[in-house]
């Protein structure tokens, strides 16, 4: 597949951001619930896949495509499972909705939703004719897998 250095290097950059975004995080975490933990640990490594999905990209390494198929399907189930259990958990014990981690938090999902549905249908079209298959298999198998995996994540810490 050839190299996609613009894709590549705006996922890399969400990367990057999703993990600048958790440092006031790593600060406070022994301060609050097991449940923030548990955010934190998903956002880093949905972070460092998006990353390496894009610097991948950008370098047309084989693996990138499927790796980005795969962030992409986890990323779009748990940023939407996120966004519905913070503000039902936040309005249920009456926390503050514009806290400024509650606020990164929430923009980053919604960043994440809004641009993966570009970035699988760039990917796709711009991998061979044979391997077009595969990818959305791969893409439609991982978003799947990641609903439950969040659904069950999110019942049990709550």
């Amino acid at each position: 597949m050839a190299p996609l250095p613009r894709l590549g290097k705006f996922l890399l950059a969400l990367g990057v951001i999703g993990l600048i975004r958790l440092i006031p995080e790593v600060l406070q975490i022994s301060k609050v619930f097991h449940i923030h933990a548990m955010f934190f640990t998903i956002d880093a490594v949905l972070a460092l896949m998006t990353a390496a999905a894009g610097e991948g990209l950008r370098h047309g390494k084989g693996w990138a495509p499927k790796l980005a198929m795969r962030a992409a399907g986890v990323m779009l189930s748990t940023s939407v499972g996120m966004m519905v259990f913070i503000v039902h958990w936040l309005t249920e014990h009456r926390f503050r909705m514009f806290d400024p981690h509650v606020v990164s938090r929430m923009l980053y999902y919604v960043l994440a939703v809004a641009f993966w549905p570009y970035a699988v249908r760039t990917v796709i079209v711009a991998a061979p004719e044979a391997s077009r298959a595969a990818l959305k298999a791969s893409f439609i198998i991982w978003l799947i897998l990641g609903i439950p995996a969040a659904s069950i994540l999110l019942v049990v810490f709550r």
